[in-house]
């Protein structure tokens, strides 16, 4: 990559030529001439790149009056469940980027993040080769709002729900000539309460039932998130910015779980007992970013380099009447560091995309199991995690025209070096892999277009999925890495039919996922009754599919976005102790219905309706069957005066998440369910002020 970055700088920068370079380097669709997604007209909801779609955000009430993870459940191409898992067509495994890059602690992160500082989103369900092949499901890209009006601006949000959460957000900034200050300022509580059940039925080798046990769980939580982000912009010149950020955020939680459980068959009795975590996780972040771009923003060049490291601690206690005491302790700790470079510019009548990275990770973990007077379910044990990671990638693309179509292949090349020290085993590895793409679009009429796309993606272990020793999370579950697990790869092929107009917008696709050495979950019970989860490789798997999003404007009032999911999978199963092949349908809806008031003789904006239902069908994996349920929330907006405004949501309004799984392994069956918090109130007062 050093290469890399001494040749680009070498071709040098045209000095005089004003302007400022998008943040993150976007692929046009419309030729030589790239097409940029910072304009200074009002851009479009959705706007349909060669490689992406980007939403704007900024006129959707319950976006504006939450975080980003609100954002993200009203683009209508992501769904975001109950539990927080985001897919894109219908796949999980989807990387979320902030700014181009990987939050260290994605729930976290994008808790403290506003969604009023959010520019746009970007949806790439097969990204180019200009981005990391992480996450088999796509990536989504959020990038936070850079241009801000001379003078001080700023807002505020301070929220409360009806479980006693409660949240208060500031974000001020200032401009003054050539420098830019902002900072956002974030403090939070919430409070969420659920319940569920497991039913653990063991068999003999015959089949026959020889214990079962019913179990109820009440849990309680309660979370204080504080945040803090400065930023820092200085332009040296007018086609030049240099930008410093720094950011902490520390996350505090305590959990109780009060569980019962009783013997239906086997020998009579019961036993209650309760569960306490406490979580404590402190991270940081320190960037600096150079852009510079020509006024046409045909060329641009940014490096950024990031360094941030998170600290969490966990603690968990466990207490039975009459039997079990015992705790657990984890201490981790993980240091990143990313150095990351785009440049583009004009190839004759192309336009040549050039970058790399180098990215390193350092992970260690330290956990203890100790035994009270009652004992555990499994021995005492203590062990310390040491892994590292490498990533060196190089990426290039080229975009031209041939024969009416726009055509965009690109290769990117990443060498890996990982080491895993833990419980006296090693999982080191180095290797070097090629991950092409190609994306082609071509206009049908006016308003149509066509576009074709391939990439390879991959999904690496995490450095604790790699681990060997073995974690216990409560009286009858555990988890065991598996040094031996191997990064499984995808080849994504897809087909997107689009056309829009101002009234209507609809696209259709088509998409074929061919996945080689697929991770899943392998379960056995031990001799002590607990649950005990491996990852491994579970062989090839396929996913196919269609998706339908549709954008209808039926007036200047009503608007409806609509998308459904359907796809199949061919999966392998867990049978009698035997893997086979098995196939799988799945589906999902996710609808949003938006009524706007005229606007105010005041110059206010009128009141805001959305009501937003969001369905996820059911799902079979290797041992596993989950499920579906229902989301549906109702969102109001009114404005107070033009920079006031006051937001309600009601959440789960069909009281629909409740959820059931089964795990079946040899000679095991367990059947768990679990109720969401219900239906709750959000009322959210904001307040901007300057632009």
């Amino acid at each position: 990559m050093l290469c890399v970055c001494l040749a680009v700088l070498a071709l040098g920068e045209p000095a005089g030529e004003a302007s400022a370079a998008a943040h993150t380097p976007v692929q046009a669709d419309a030729g030589p001439d790239v097409e940029t997604v910072t304009v200074t007209a009002e851009r479009p909801p959705v706007v349909h790149l060669i490689d992406r779609e980007i939403y704007s955000v900024k006129d959707n009430p319950q976006a504006q009056a939450g975080s980003a993870v609100d954002a993200l459940k009203s683009v209508p191409s992501v769904s975001v469940s109950a539990q927080g898992r985001v897919t894109l067509l219908g796949s999980p495994g989807v990387t979320v980027l902030i700014d181009g890059k990987r939050p260290q602690n994605q729930d976290v992160v994008l808790r403290a993040l506003p969604g009023a500082d959010i520019d746009r989103i970007e949806v790439m369900t097969n990204p180019s080769a200009q981005f990391r092949p992480d996450g088999g499901g796509g990536i989504i890209n959020i990038v936070t709002r850079s241009r801000r009006p001379s003078g001080g601006s700023g807002a505020v949000l301070v929220s409360a729900d009806s479980q006693g959460g409660r949240q208060l957000t500031l974000s001020p900034n200032l401009t003054r000539g050539r420098w830019t200050f902002g900072a956002t300022l974030g403090d939070g509580h919430n409070e969420r309460s659920s319940a569920g059940g497991r039913d653990l039925t063991t068999f003999d080798s015959g089949g026959g039932t020889v214990m079962q046990t019913s179990e109820r769980r009440d849990e309680s939580q309660r979370s204080d998130d504080r945040s803090a982000s400065v930023k820092v912009g200085f332009k040296p010149a007018d086609d030049r910015t240099l930008t410093l950020t720094a950011s902490g955020n520390d996350s505090q939680s305590v959990n109780r779980q009060d569980i019962s459980r009783v013997v239906l068959v086997g020998p009579s009795g019961s036993a209650a007992e309760t569960a306490d975590t406490r979580s404590l996780v402190r991270m940081g972040s320190l960037g600096l970013d150079y852009q510079w771009s020509k006024p046409d923003e045909s060329s641009s060049l940014t490096v950024s380099a990031l360094a941030s490291t998170m600290d969490w601690d966990l603690d968990r206690r466990f207490r039975a009447e009459g039997g079990a005491d015992y705790r657990t302790d984890s201490r981790w700790r993980v240091d990143e560091v990313l150095v990351k470079l785009d440049y583009r510019r004009p190839a004759g009548a192309a336009v040549l995309s050039l970058g790399g990275e180098l990215n390193r990770e350092d992970t260690r973990i330290a956990e203890a199991l100790e035994a009270g007077t009652g004992g555990a379910p499994l021995p005492d044990y203590a062990w310390s995690l040491d892994g590292r990671r490498d990533i060196a990638a190089g990426y290039g693309t080229l975009q031209f025209d041939r024969a009416g179509w726009t055509v965009l292949p690109g290769l990117r090349v990443e060498g890996e070096a990982r080491e895993v020290r833990s419980a006296g085993a090693s999982a080191d590895r180095t290797f070097v892999s090629l991950y092409p793409s190609l994306h082609l679009s071509r206009a049908l009429t006016e308003r149509t277009k066509l576009r074709l796309s391939y990439s390879r993606r991959v999904d690496r272990p995490d450095i604790t999925e790699l681990n060997p020793a073995v974690r216990l999370f409560d009286s009858n579950t555990a988890f065991v890495g598996n040094p031996d697990l191997r990064s499984a790869s995808r080849d994504a092929f897809e087909v997107r039919l689009q056309h829009a107009t101002d009234e209507l917008d609809w696209t259709v696709t088509l998409y074929d996922r061919e996945s080689h050495d697929v991770w899943d979950s392998y379960t056995e019970l031990t001799p002590e009754n607990v649950k005990l989860s491996m990852p491994i490789n579970a062989g090839d798997a396929s996913s196919r599919g269609a998706e339908v999003s549709l954008r209808k404007n039926f007036n200047e009032r009503w608007r409806v976005n609509l998308t459904a999911n359907l796809a199949w999978r061919g999966i392998q199963v867990l049978e009698a102790g035997r893997f086979r092949s098995a196939a799988d349908t799945t589906y999902s809806l996710n609808g949003q219905l938006e009524r706007r008031g005229p606007a105010r003789a005041d110059g206010a904006d009128g009141d805001q309706l959305q009501l937003q239902v969001r369905y996820f069908g059911p799902q079979q994996s290797l041992q596993r069957e989950t499920s579906g349920f229902v989301y549906a929330d109702l969102t109001w907006r009114r404005s107070i005066t033009k920079k006031a405004a006051l937001t309600l949501t009601a959440s789960d309004l069909l009281d629909g998440t409740d959820f059931r799984s089964k795990v079946a392994g040899e000679g095991f069956s367990e059947v768990e369910t679990s109720r969401g918090a219900g239906r709750q109130v959000k009322a959210s007062l904001s307040y901007r002020w300057g632009g």
